[in-house]
């Protein structure tokens, strides 16, 4: 791939004190060759009215409304749109450094066998500090997400892996989103030379109740089933993990029994 073109898809949904901020950082790429797609996801605030203010400004900008249906599917109208060789999806209260396109753009284009290249995440806000994700290989990431939202992935990629999955409605759809990446044998690769800083505001959608965490872990089990059921270890194993410790030096994985420990809560 030889184009340099990037999209970046905001879906916006009760964001107003921080979007301002947002779009600015976007604008201000040094890479200028961006389009910016804001979804407004059927915000009630004065989302809306920033959206529409910025697009008669920033001939780059492309704004769309909808109903409120949930940010996949607003990621996914906007993905629907774009018309760049790279894609980012971006959350509406997270700001990107100048040169953060710049260098995932950099990366990508040294690496054209690589179909999403992972940023460090650096949080700021209610918590502070970068953020320390898993491995990105099965099967780590089967257990818990360790490829950030703001990742850049090829727009040809969509035609394999059809975008976010709208079940995933209440939350973890990133996570769910990567893992038809990695189902699909796709290259993934972590870069340190692109960072973005993700807010953290305490009770908002990120902060997801146990149940509700465990409900929405069952749907990507379900949605991903074939590829849990690949690694899913035999049910002695799941309802006895708590002796696997004793096993461990003798070659039993962490990740089986971080994948047990899984299982057991969802039989």
């Amino acid at each position: 791939m030889s184009g340099n073109k990037v999209s970046i898809v905001v879906a916006v949904y009760k964001k107003e004190e921080y979007l301002v901020d947002t779009i600015e950082s976007i604008i201000s790429q040094k890479h200028r060759d961006i389009e910016i797609i804001l979804i407004n996801d059927g915000s009630p605030d004065g989302c809306p009215e920033i959206c529409e203010s910025y697009s008669r400004i920033e001939p780059r900008i492309k704004y769309i409304s909808q109903e409120n249906a949930g940010v996949a599917r607003a990621r996914n109208l906007g993905i629907a749109c774009a018309t760049g060789d790279y894609i980012v999806s971006f959350d509406a209260d997270d700001i990107m450094p100048e040169d953060f396109i710049k260098n995932l753009l950099d990366f990508a284009l040294k690496s054209p066998d690589v179909d999403v290249v992972v940023p460090r995440a650096i949080a700021f806000g209610d918590k502070e500090g970068e953020g320390c994700f898993p491995r990105i290989d099965l099967p780590s990431m089967l257990i818990r997400n360790g490829i950030t939202n703001s990742s850049m992935f090829k727009a040809s990629a969509i035609k394999i892996v059809n975008g976010y999955n709208e079940n995933m409605k209440n939350g973890l759809e990133d996570w769910d989103f990567w893992l038809y990446f990695l189902e699909k044998n796709m290259i993934v690769q972590k870069t340190e030379d692109a960072f973005f800083y993700y807010r953290i505001i305490l009770g908002s959608r990120n902060n997801i109740s146990p149940s509700e965490r465990l409900l929405l872990k069952r749907q990507i089990y379900l949605n991903h089933k074939d590829l849990y059921e690949k690694w899913r270890p035999n049910r002695f194993f799941v309802m006895t993990y708590p002796l696997v410790k004793l096993f461990v030096p003798f070659g039993v994985s962490k990740e089986m029994v971080r994948l047990a420990k899984f299982f057991k809560k969802l039989i």
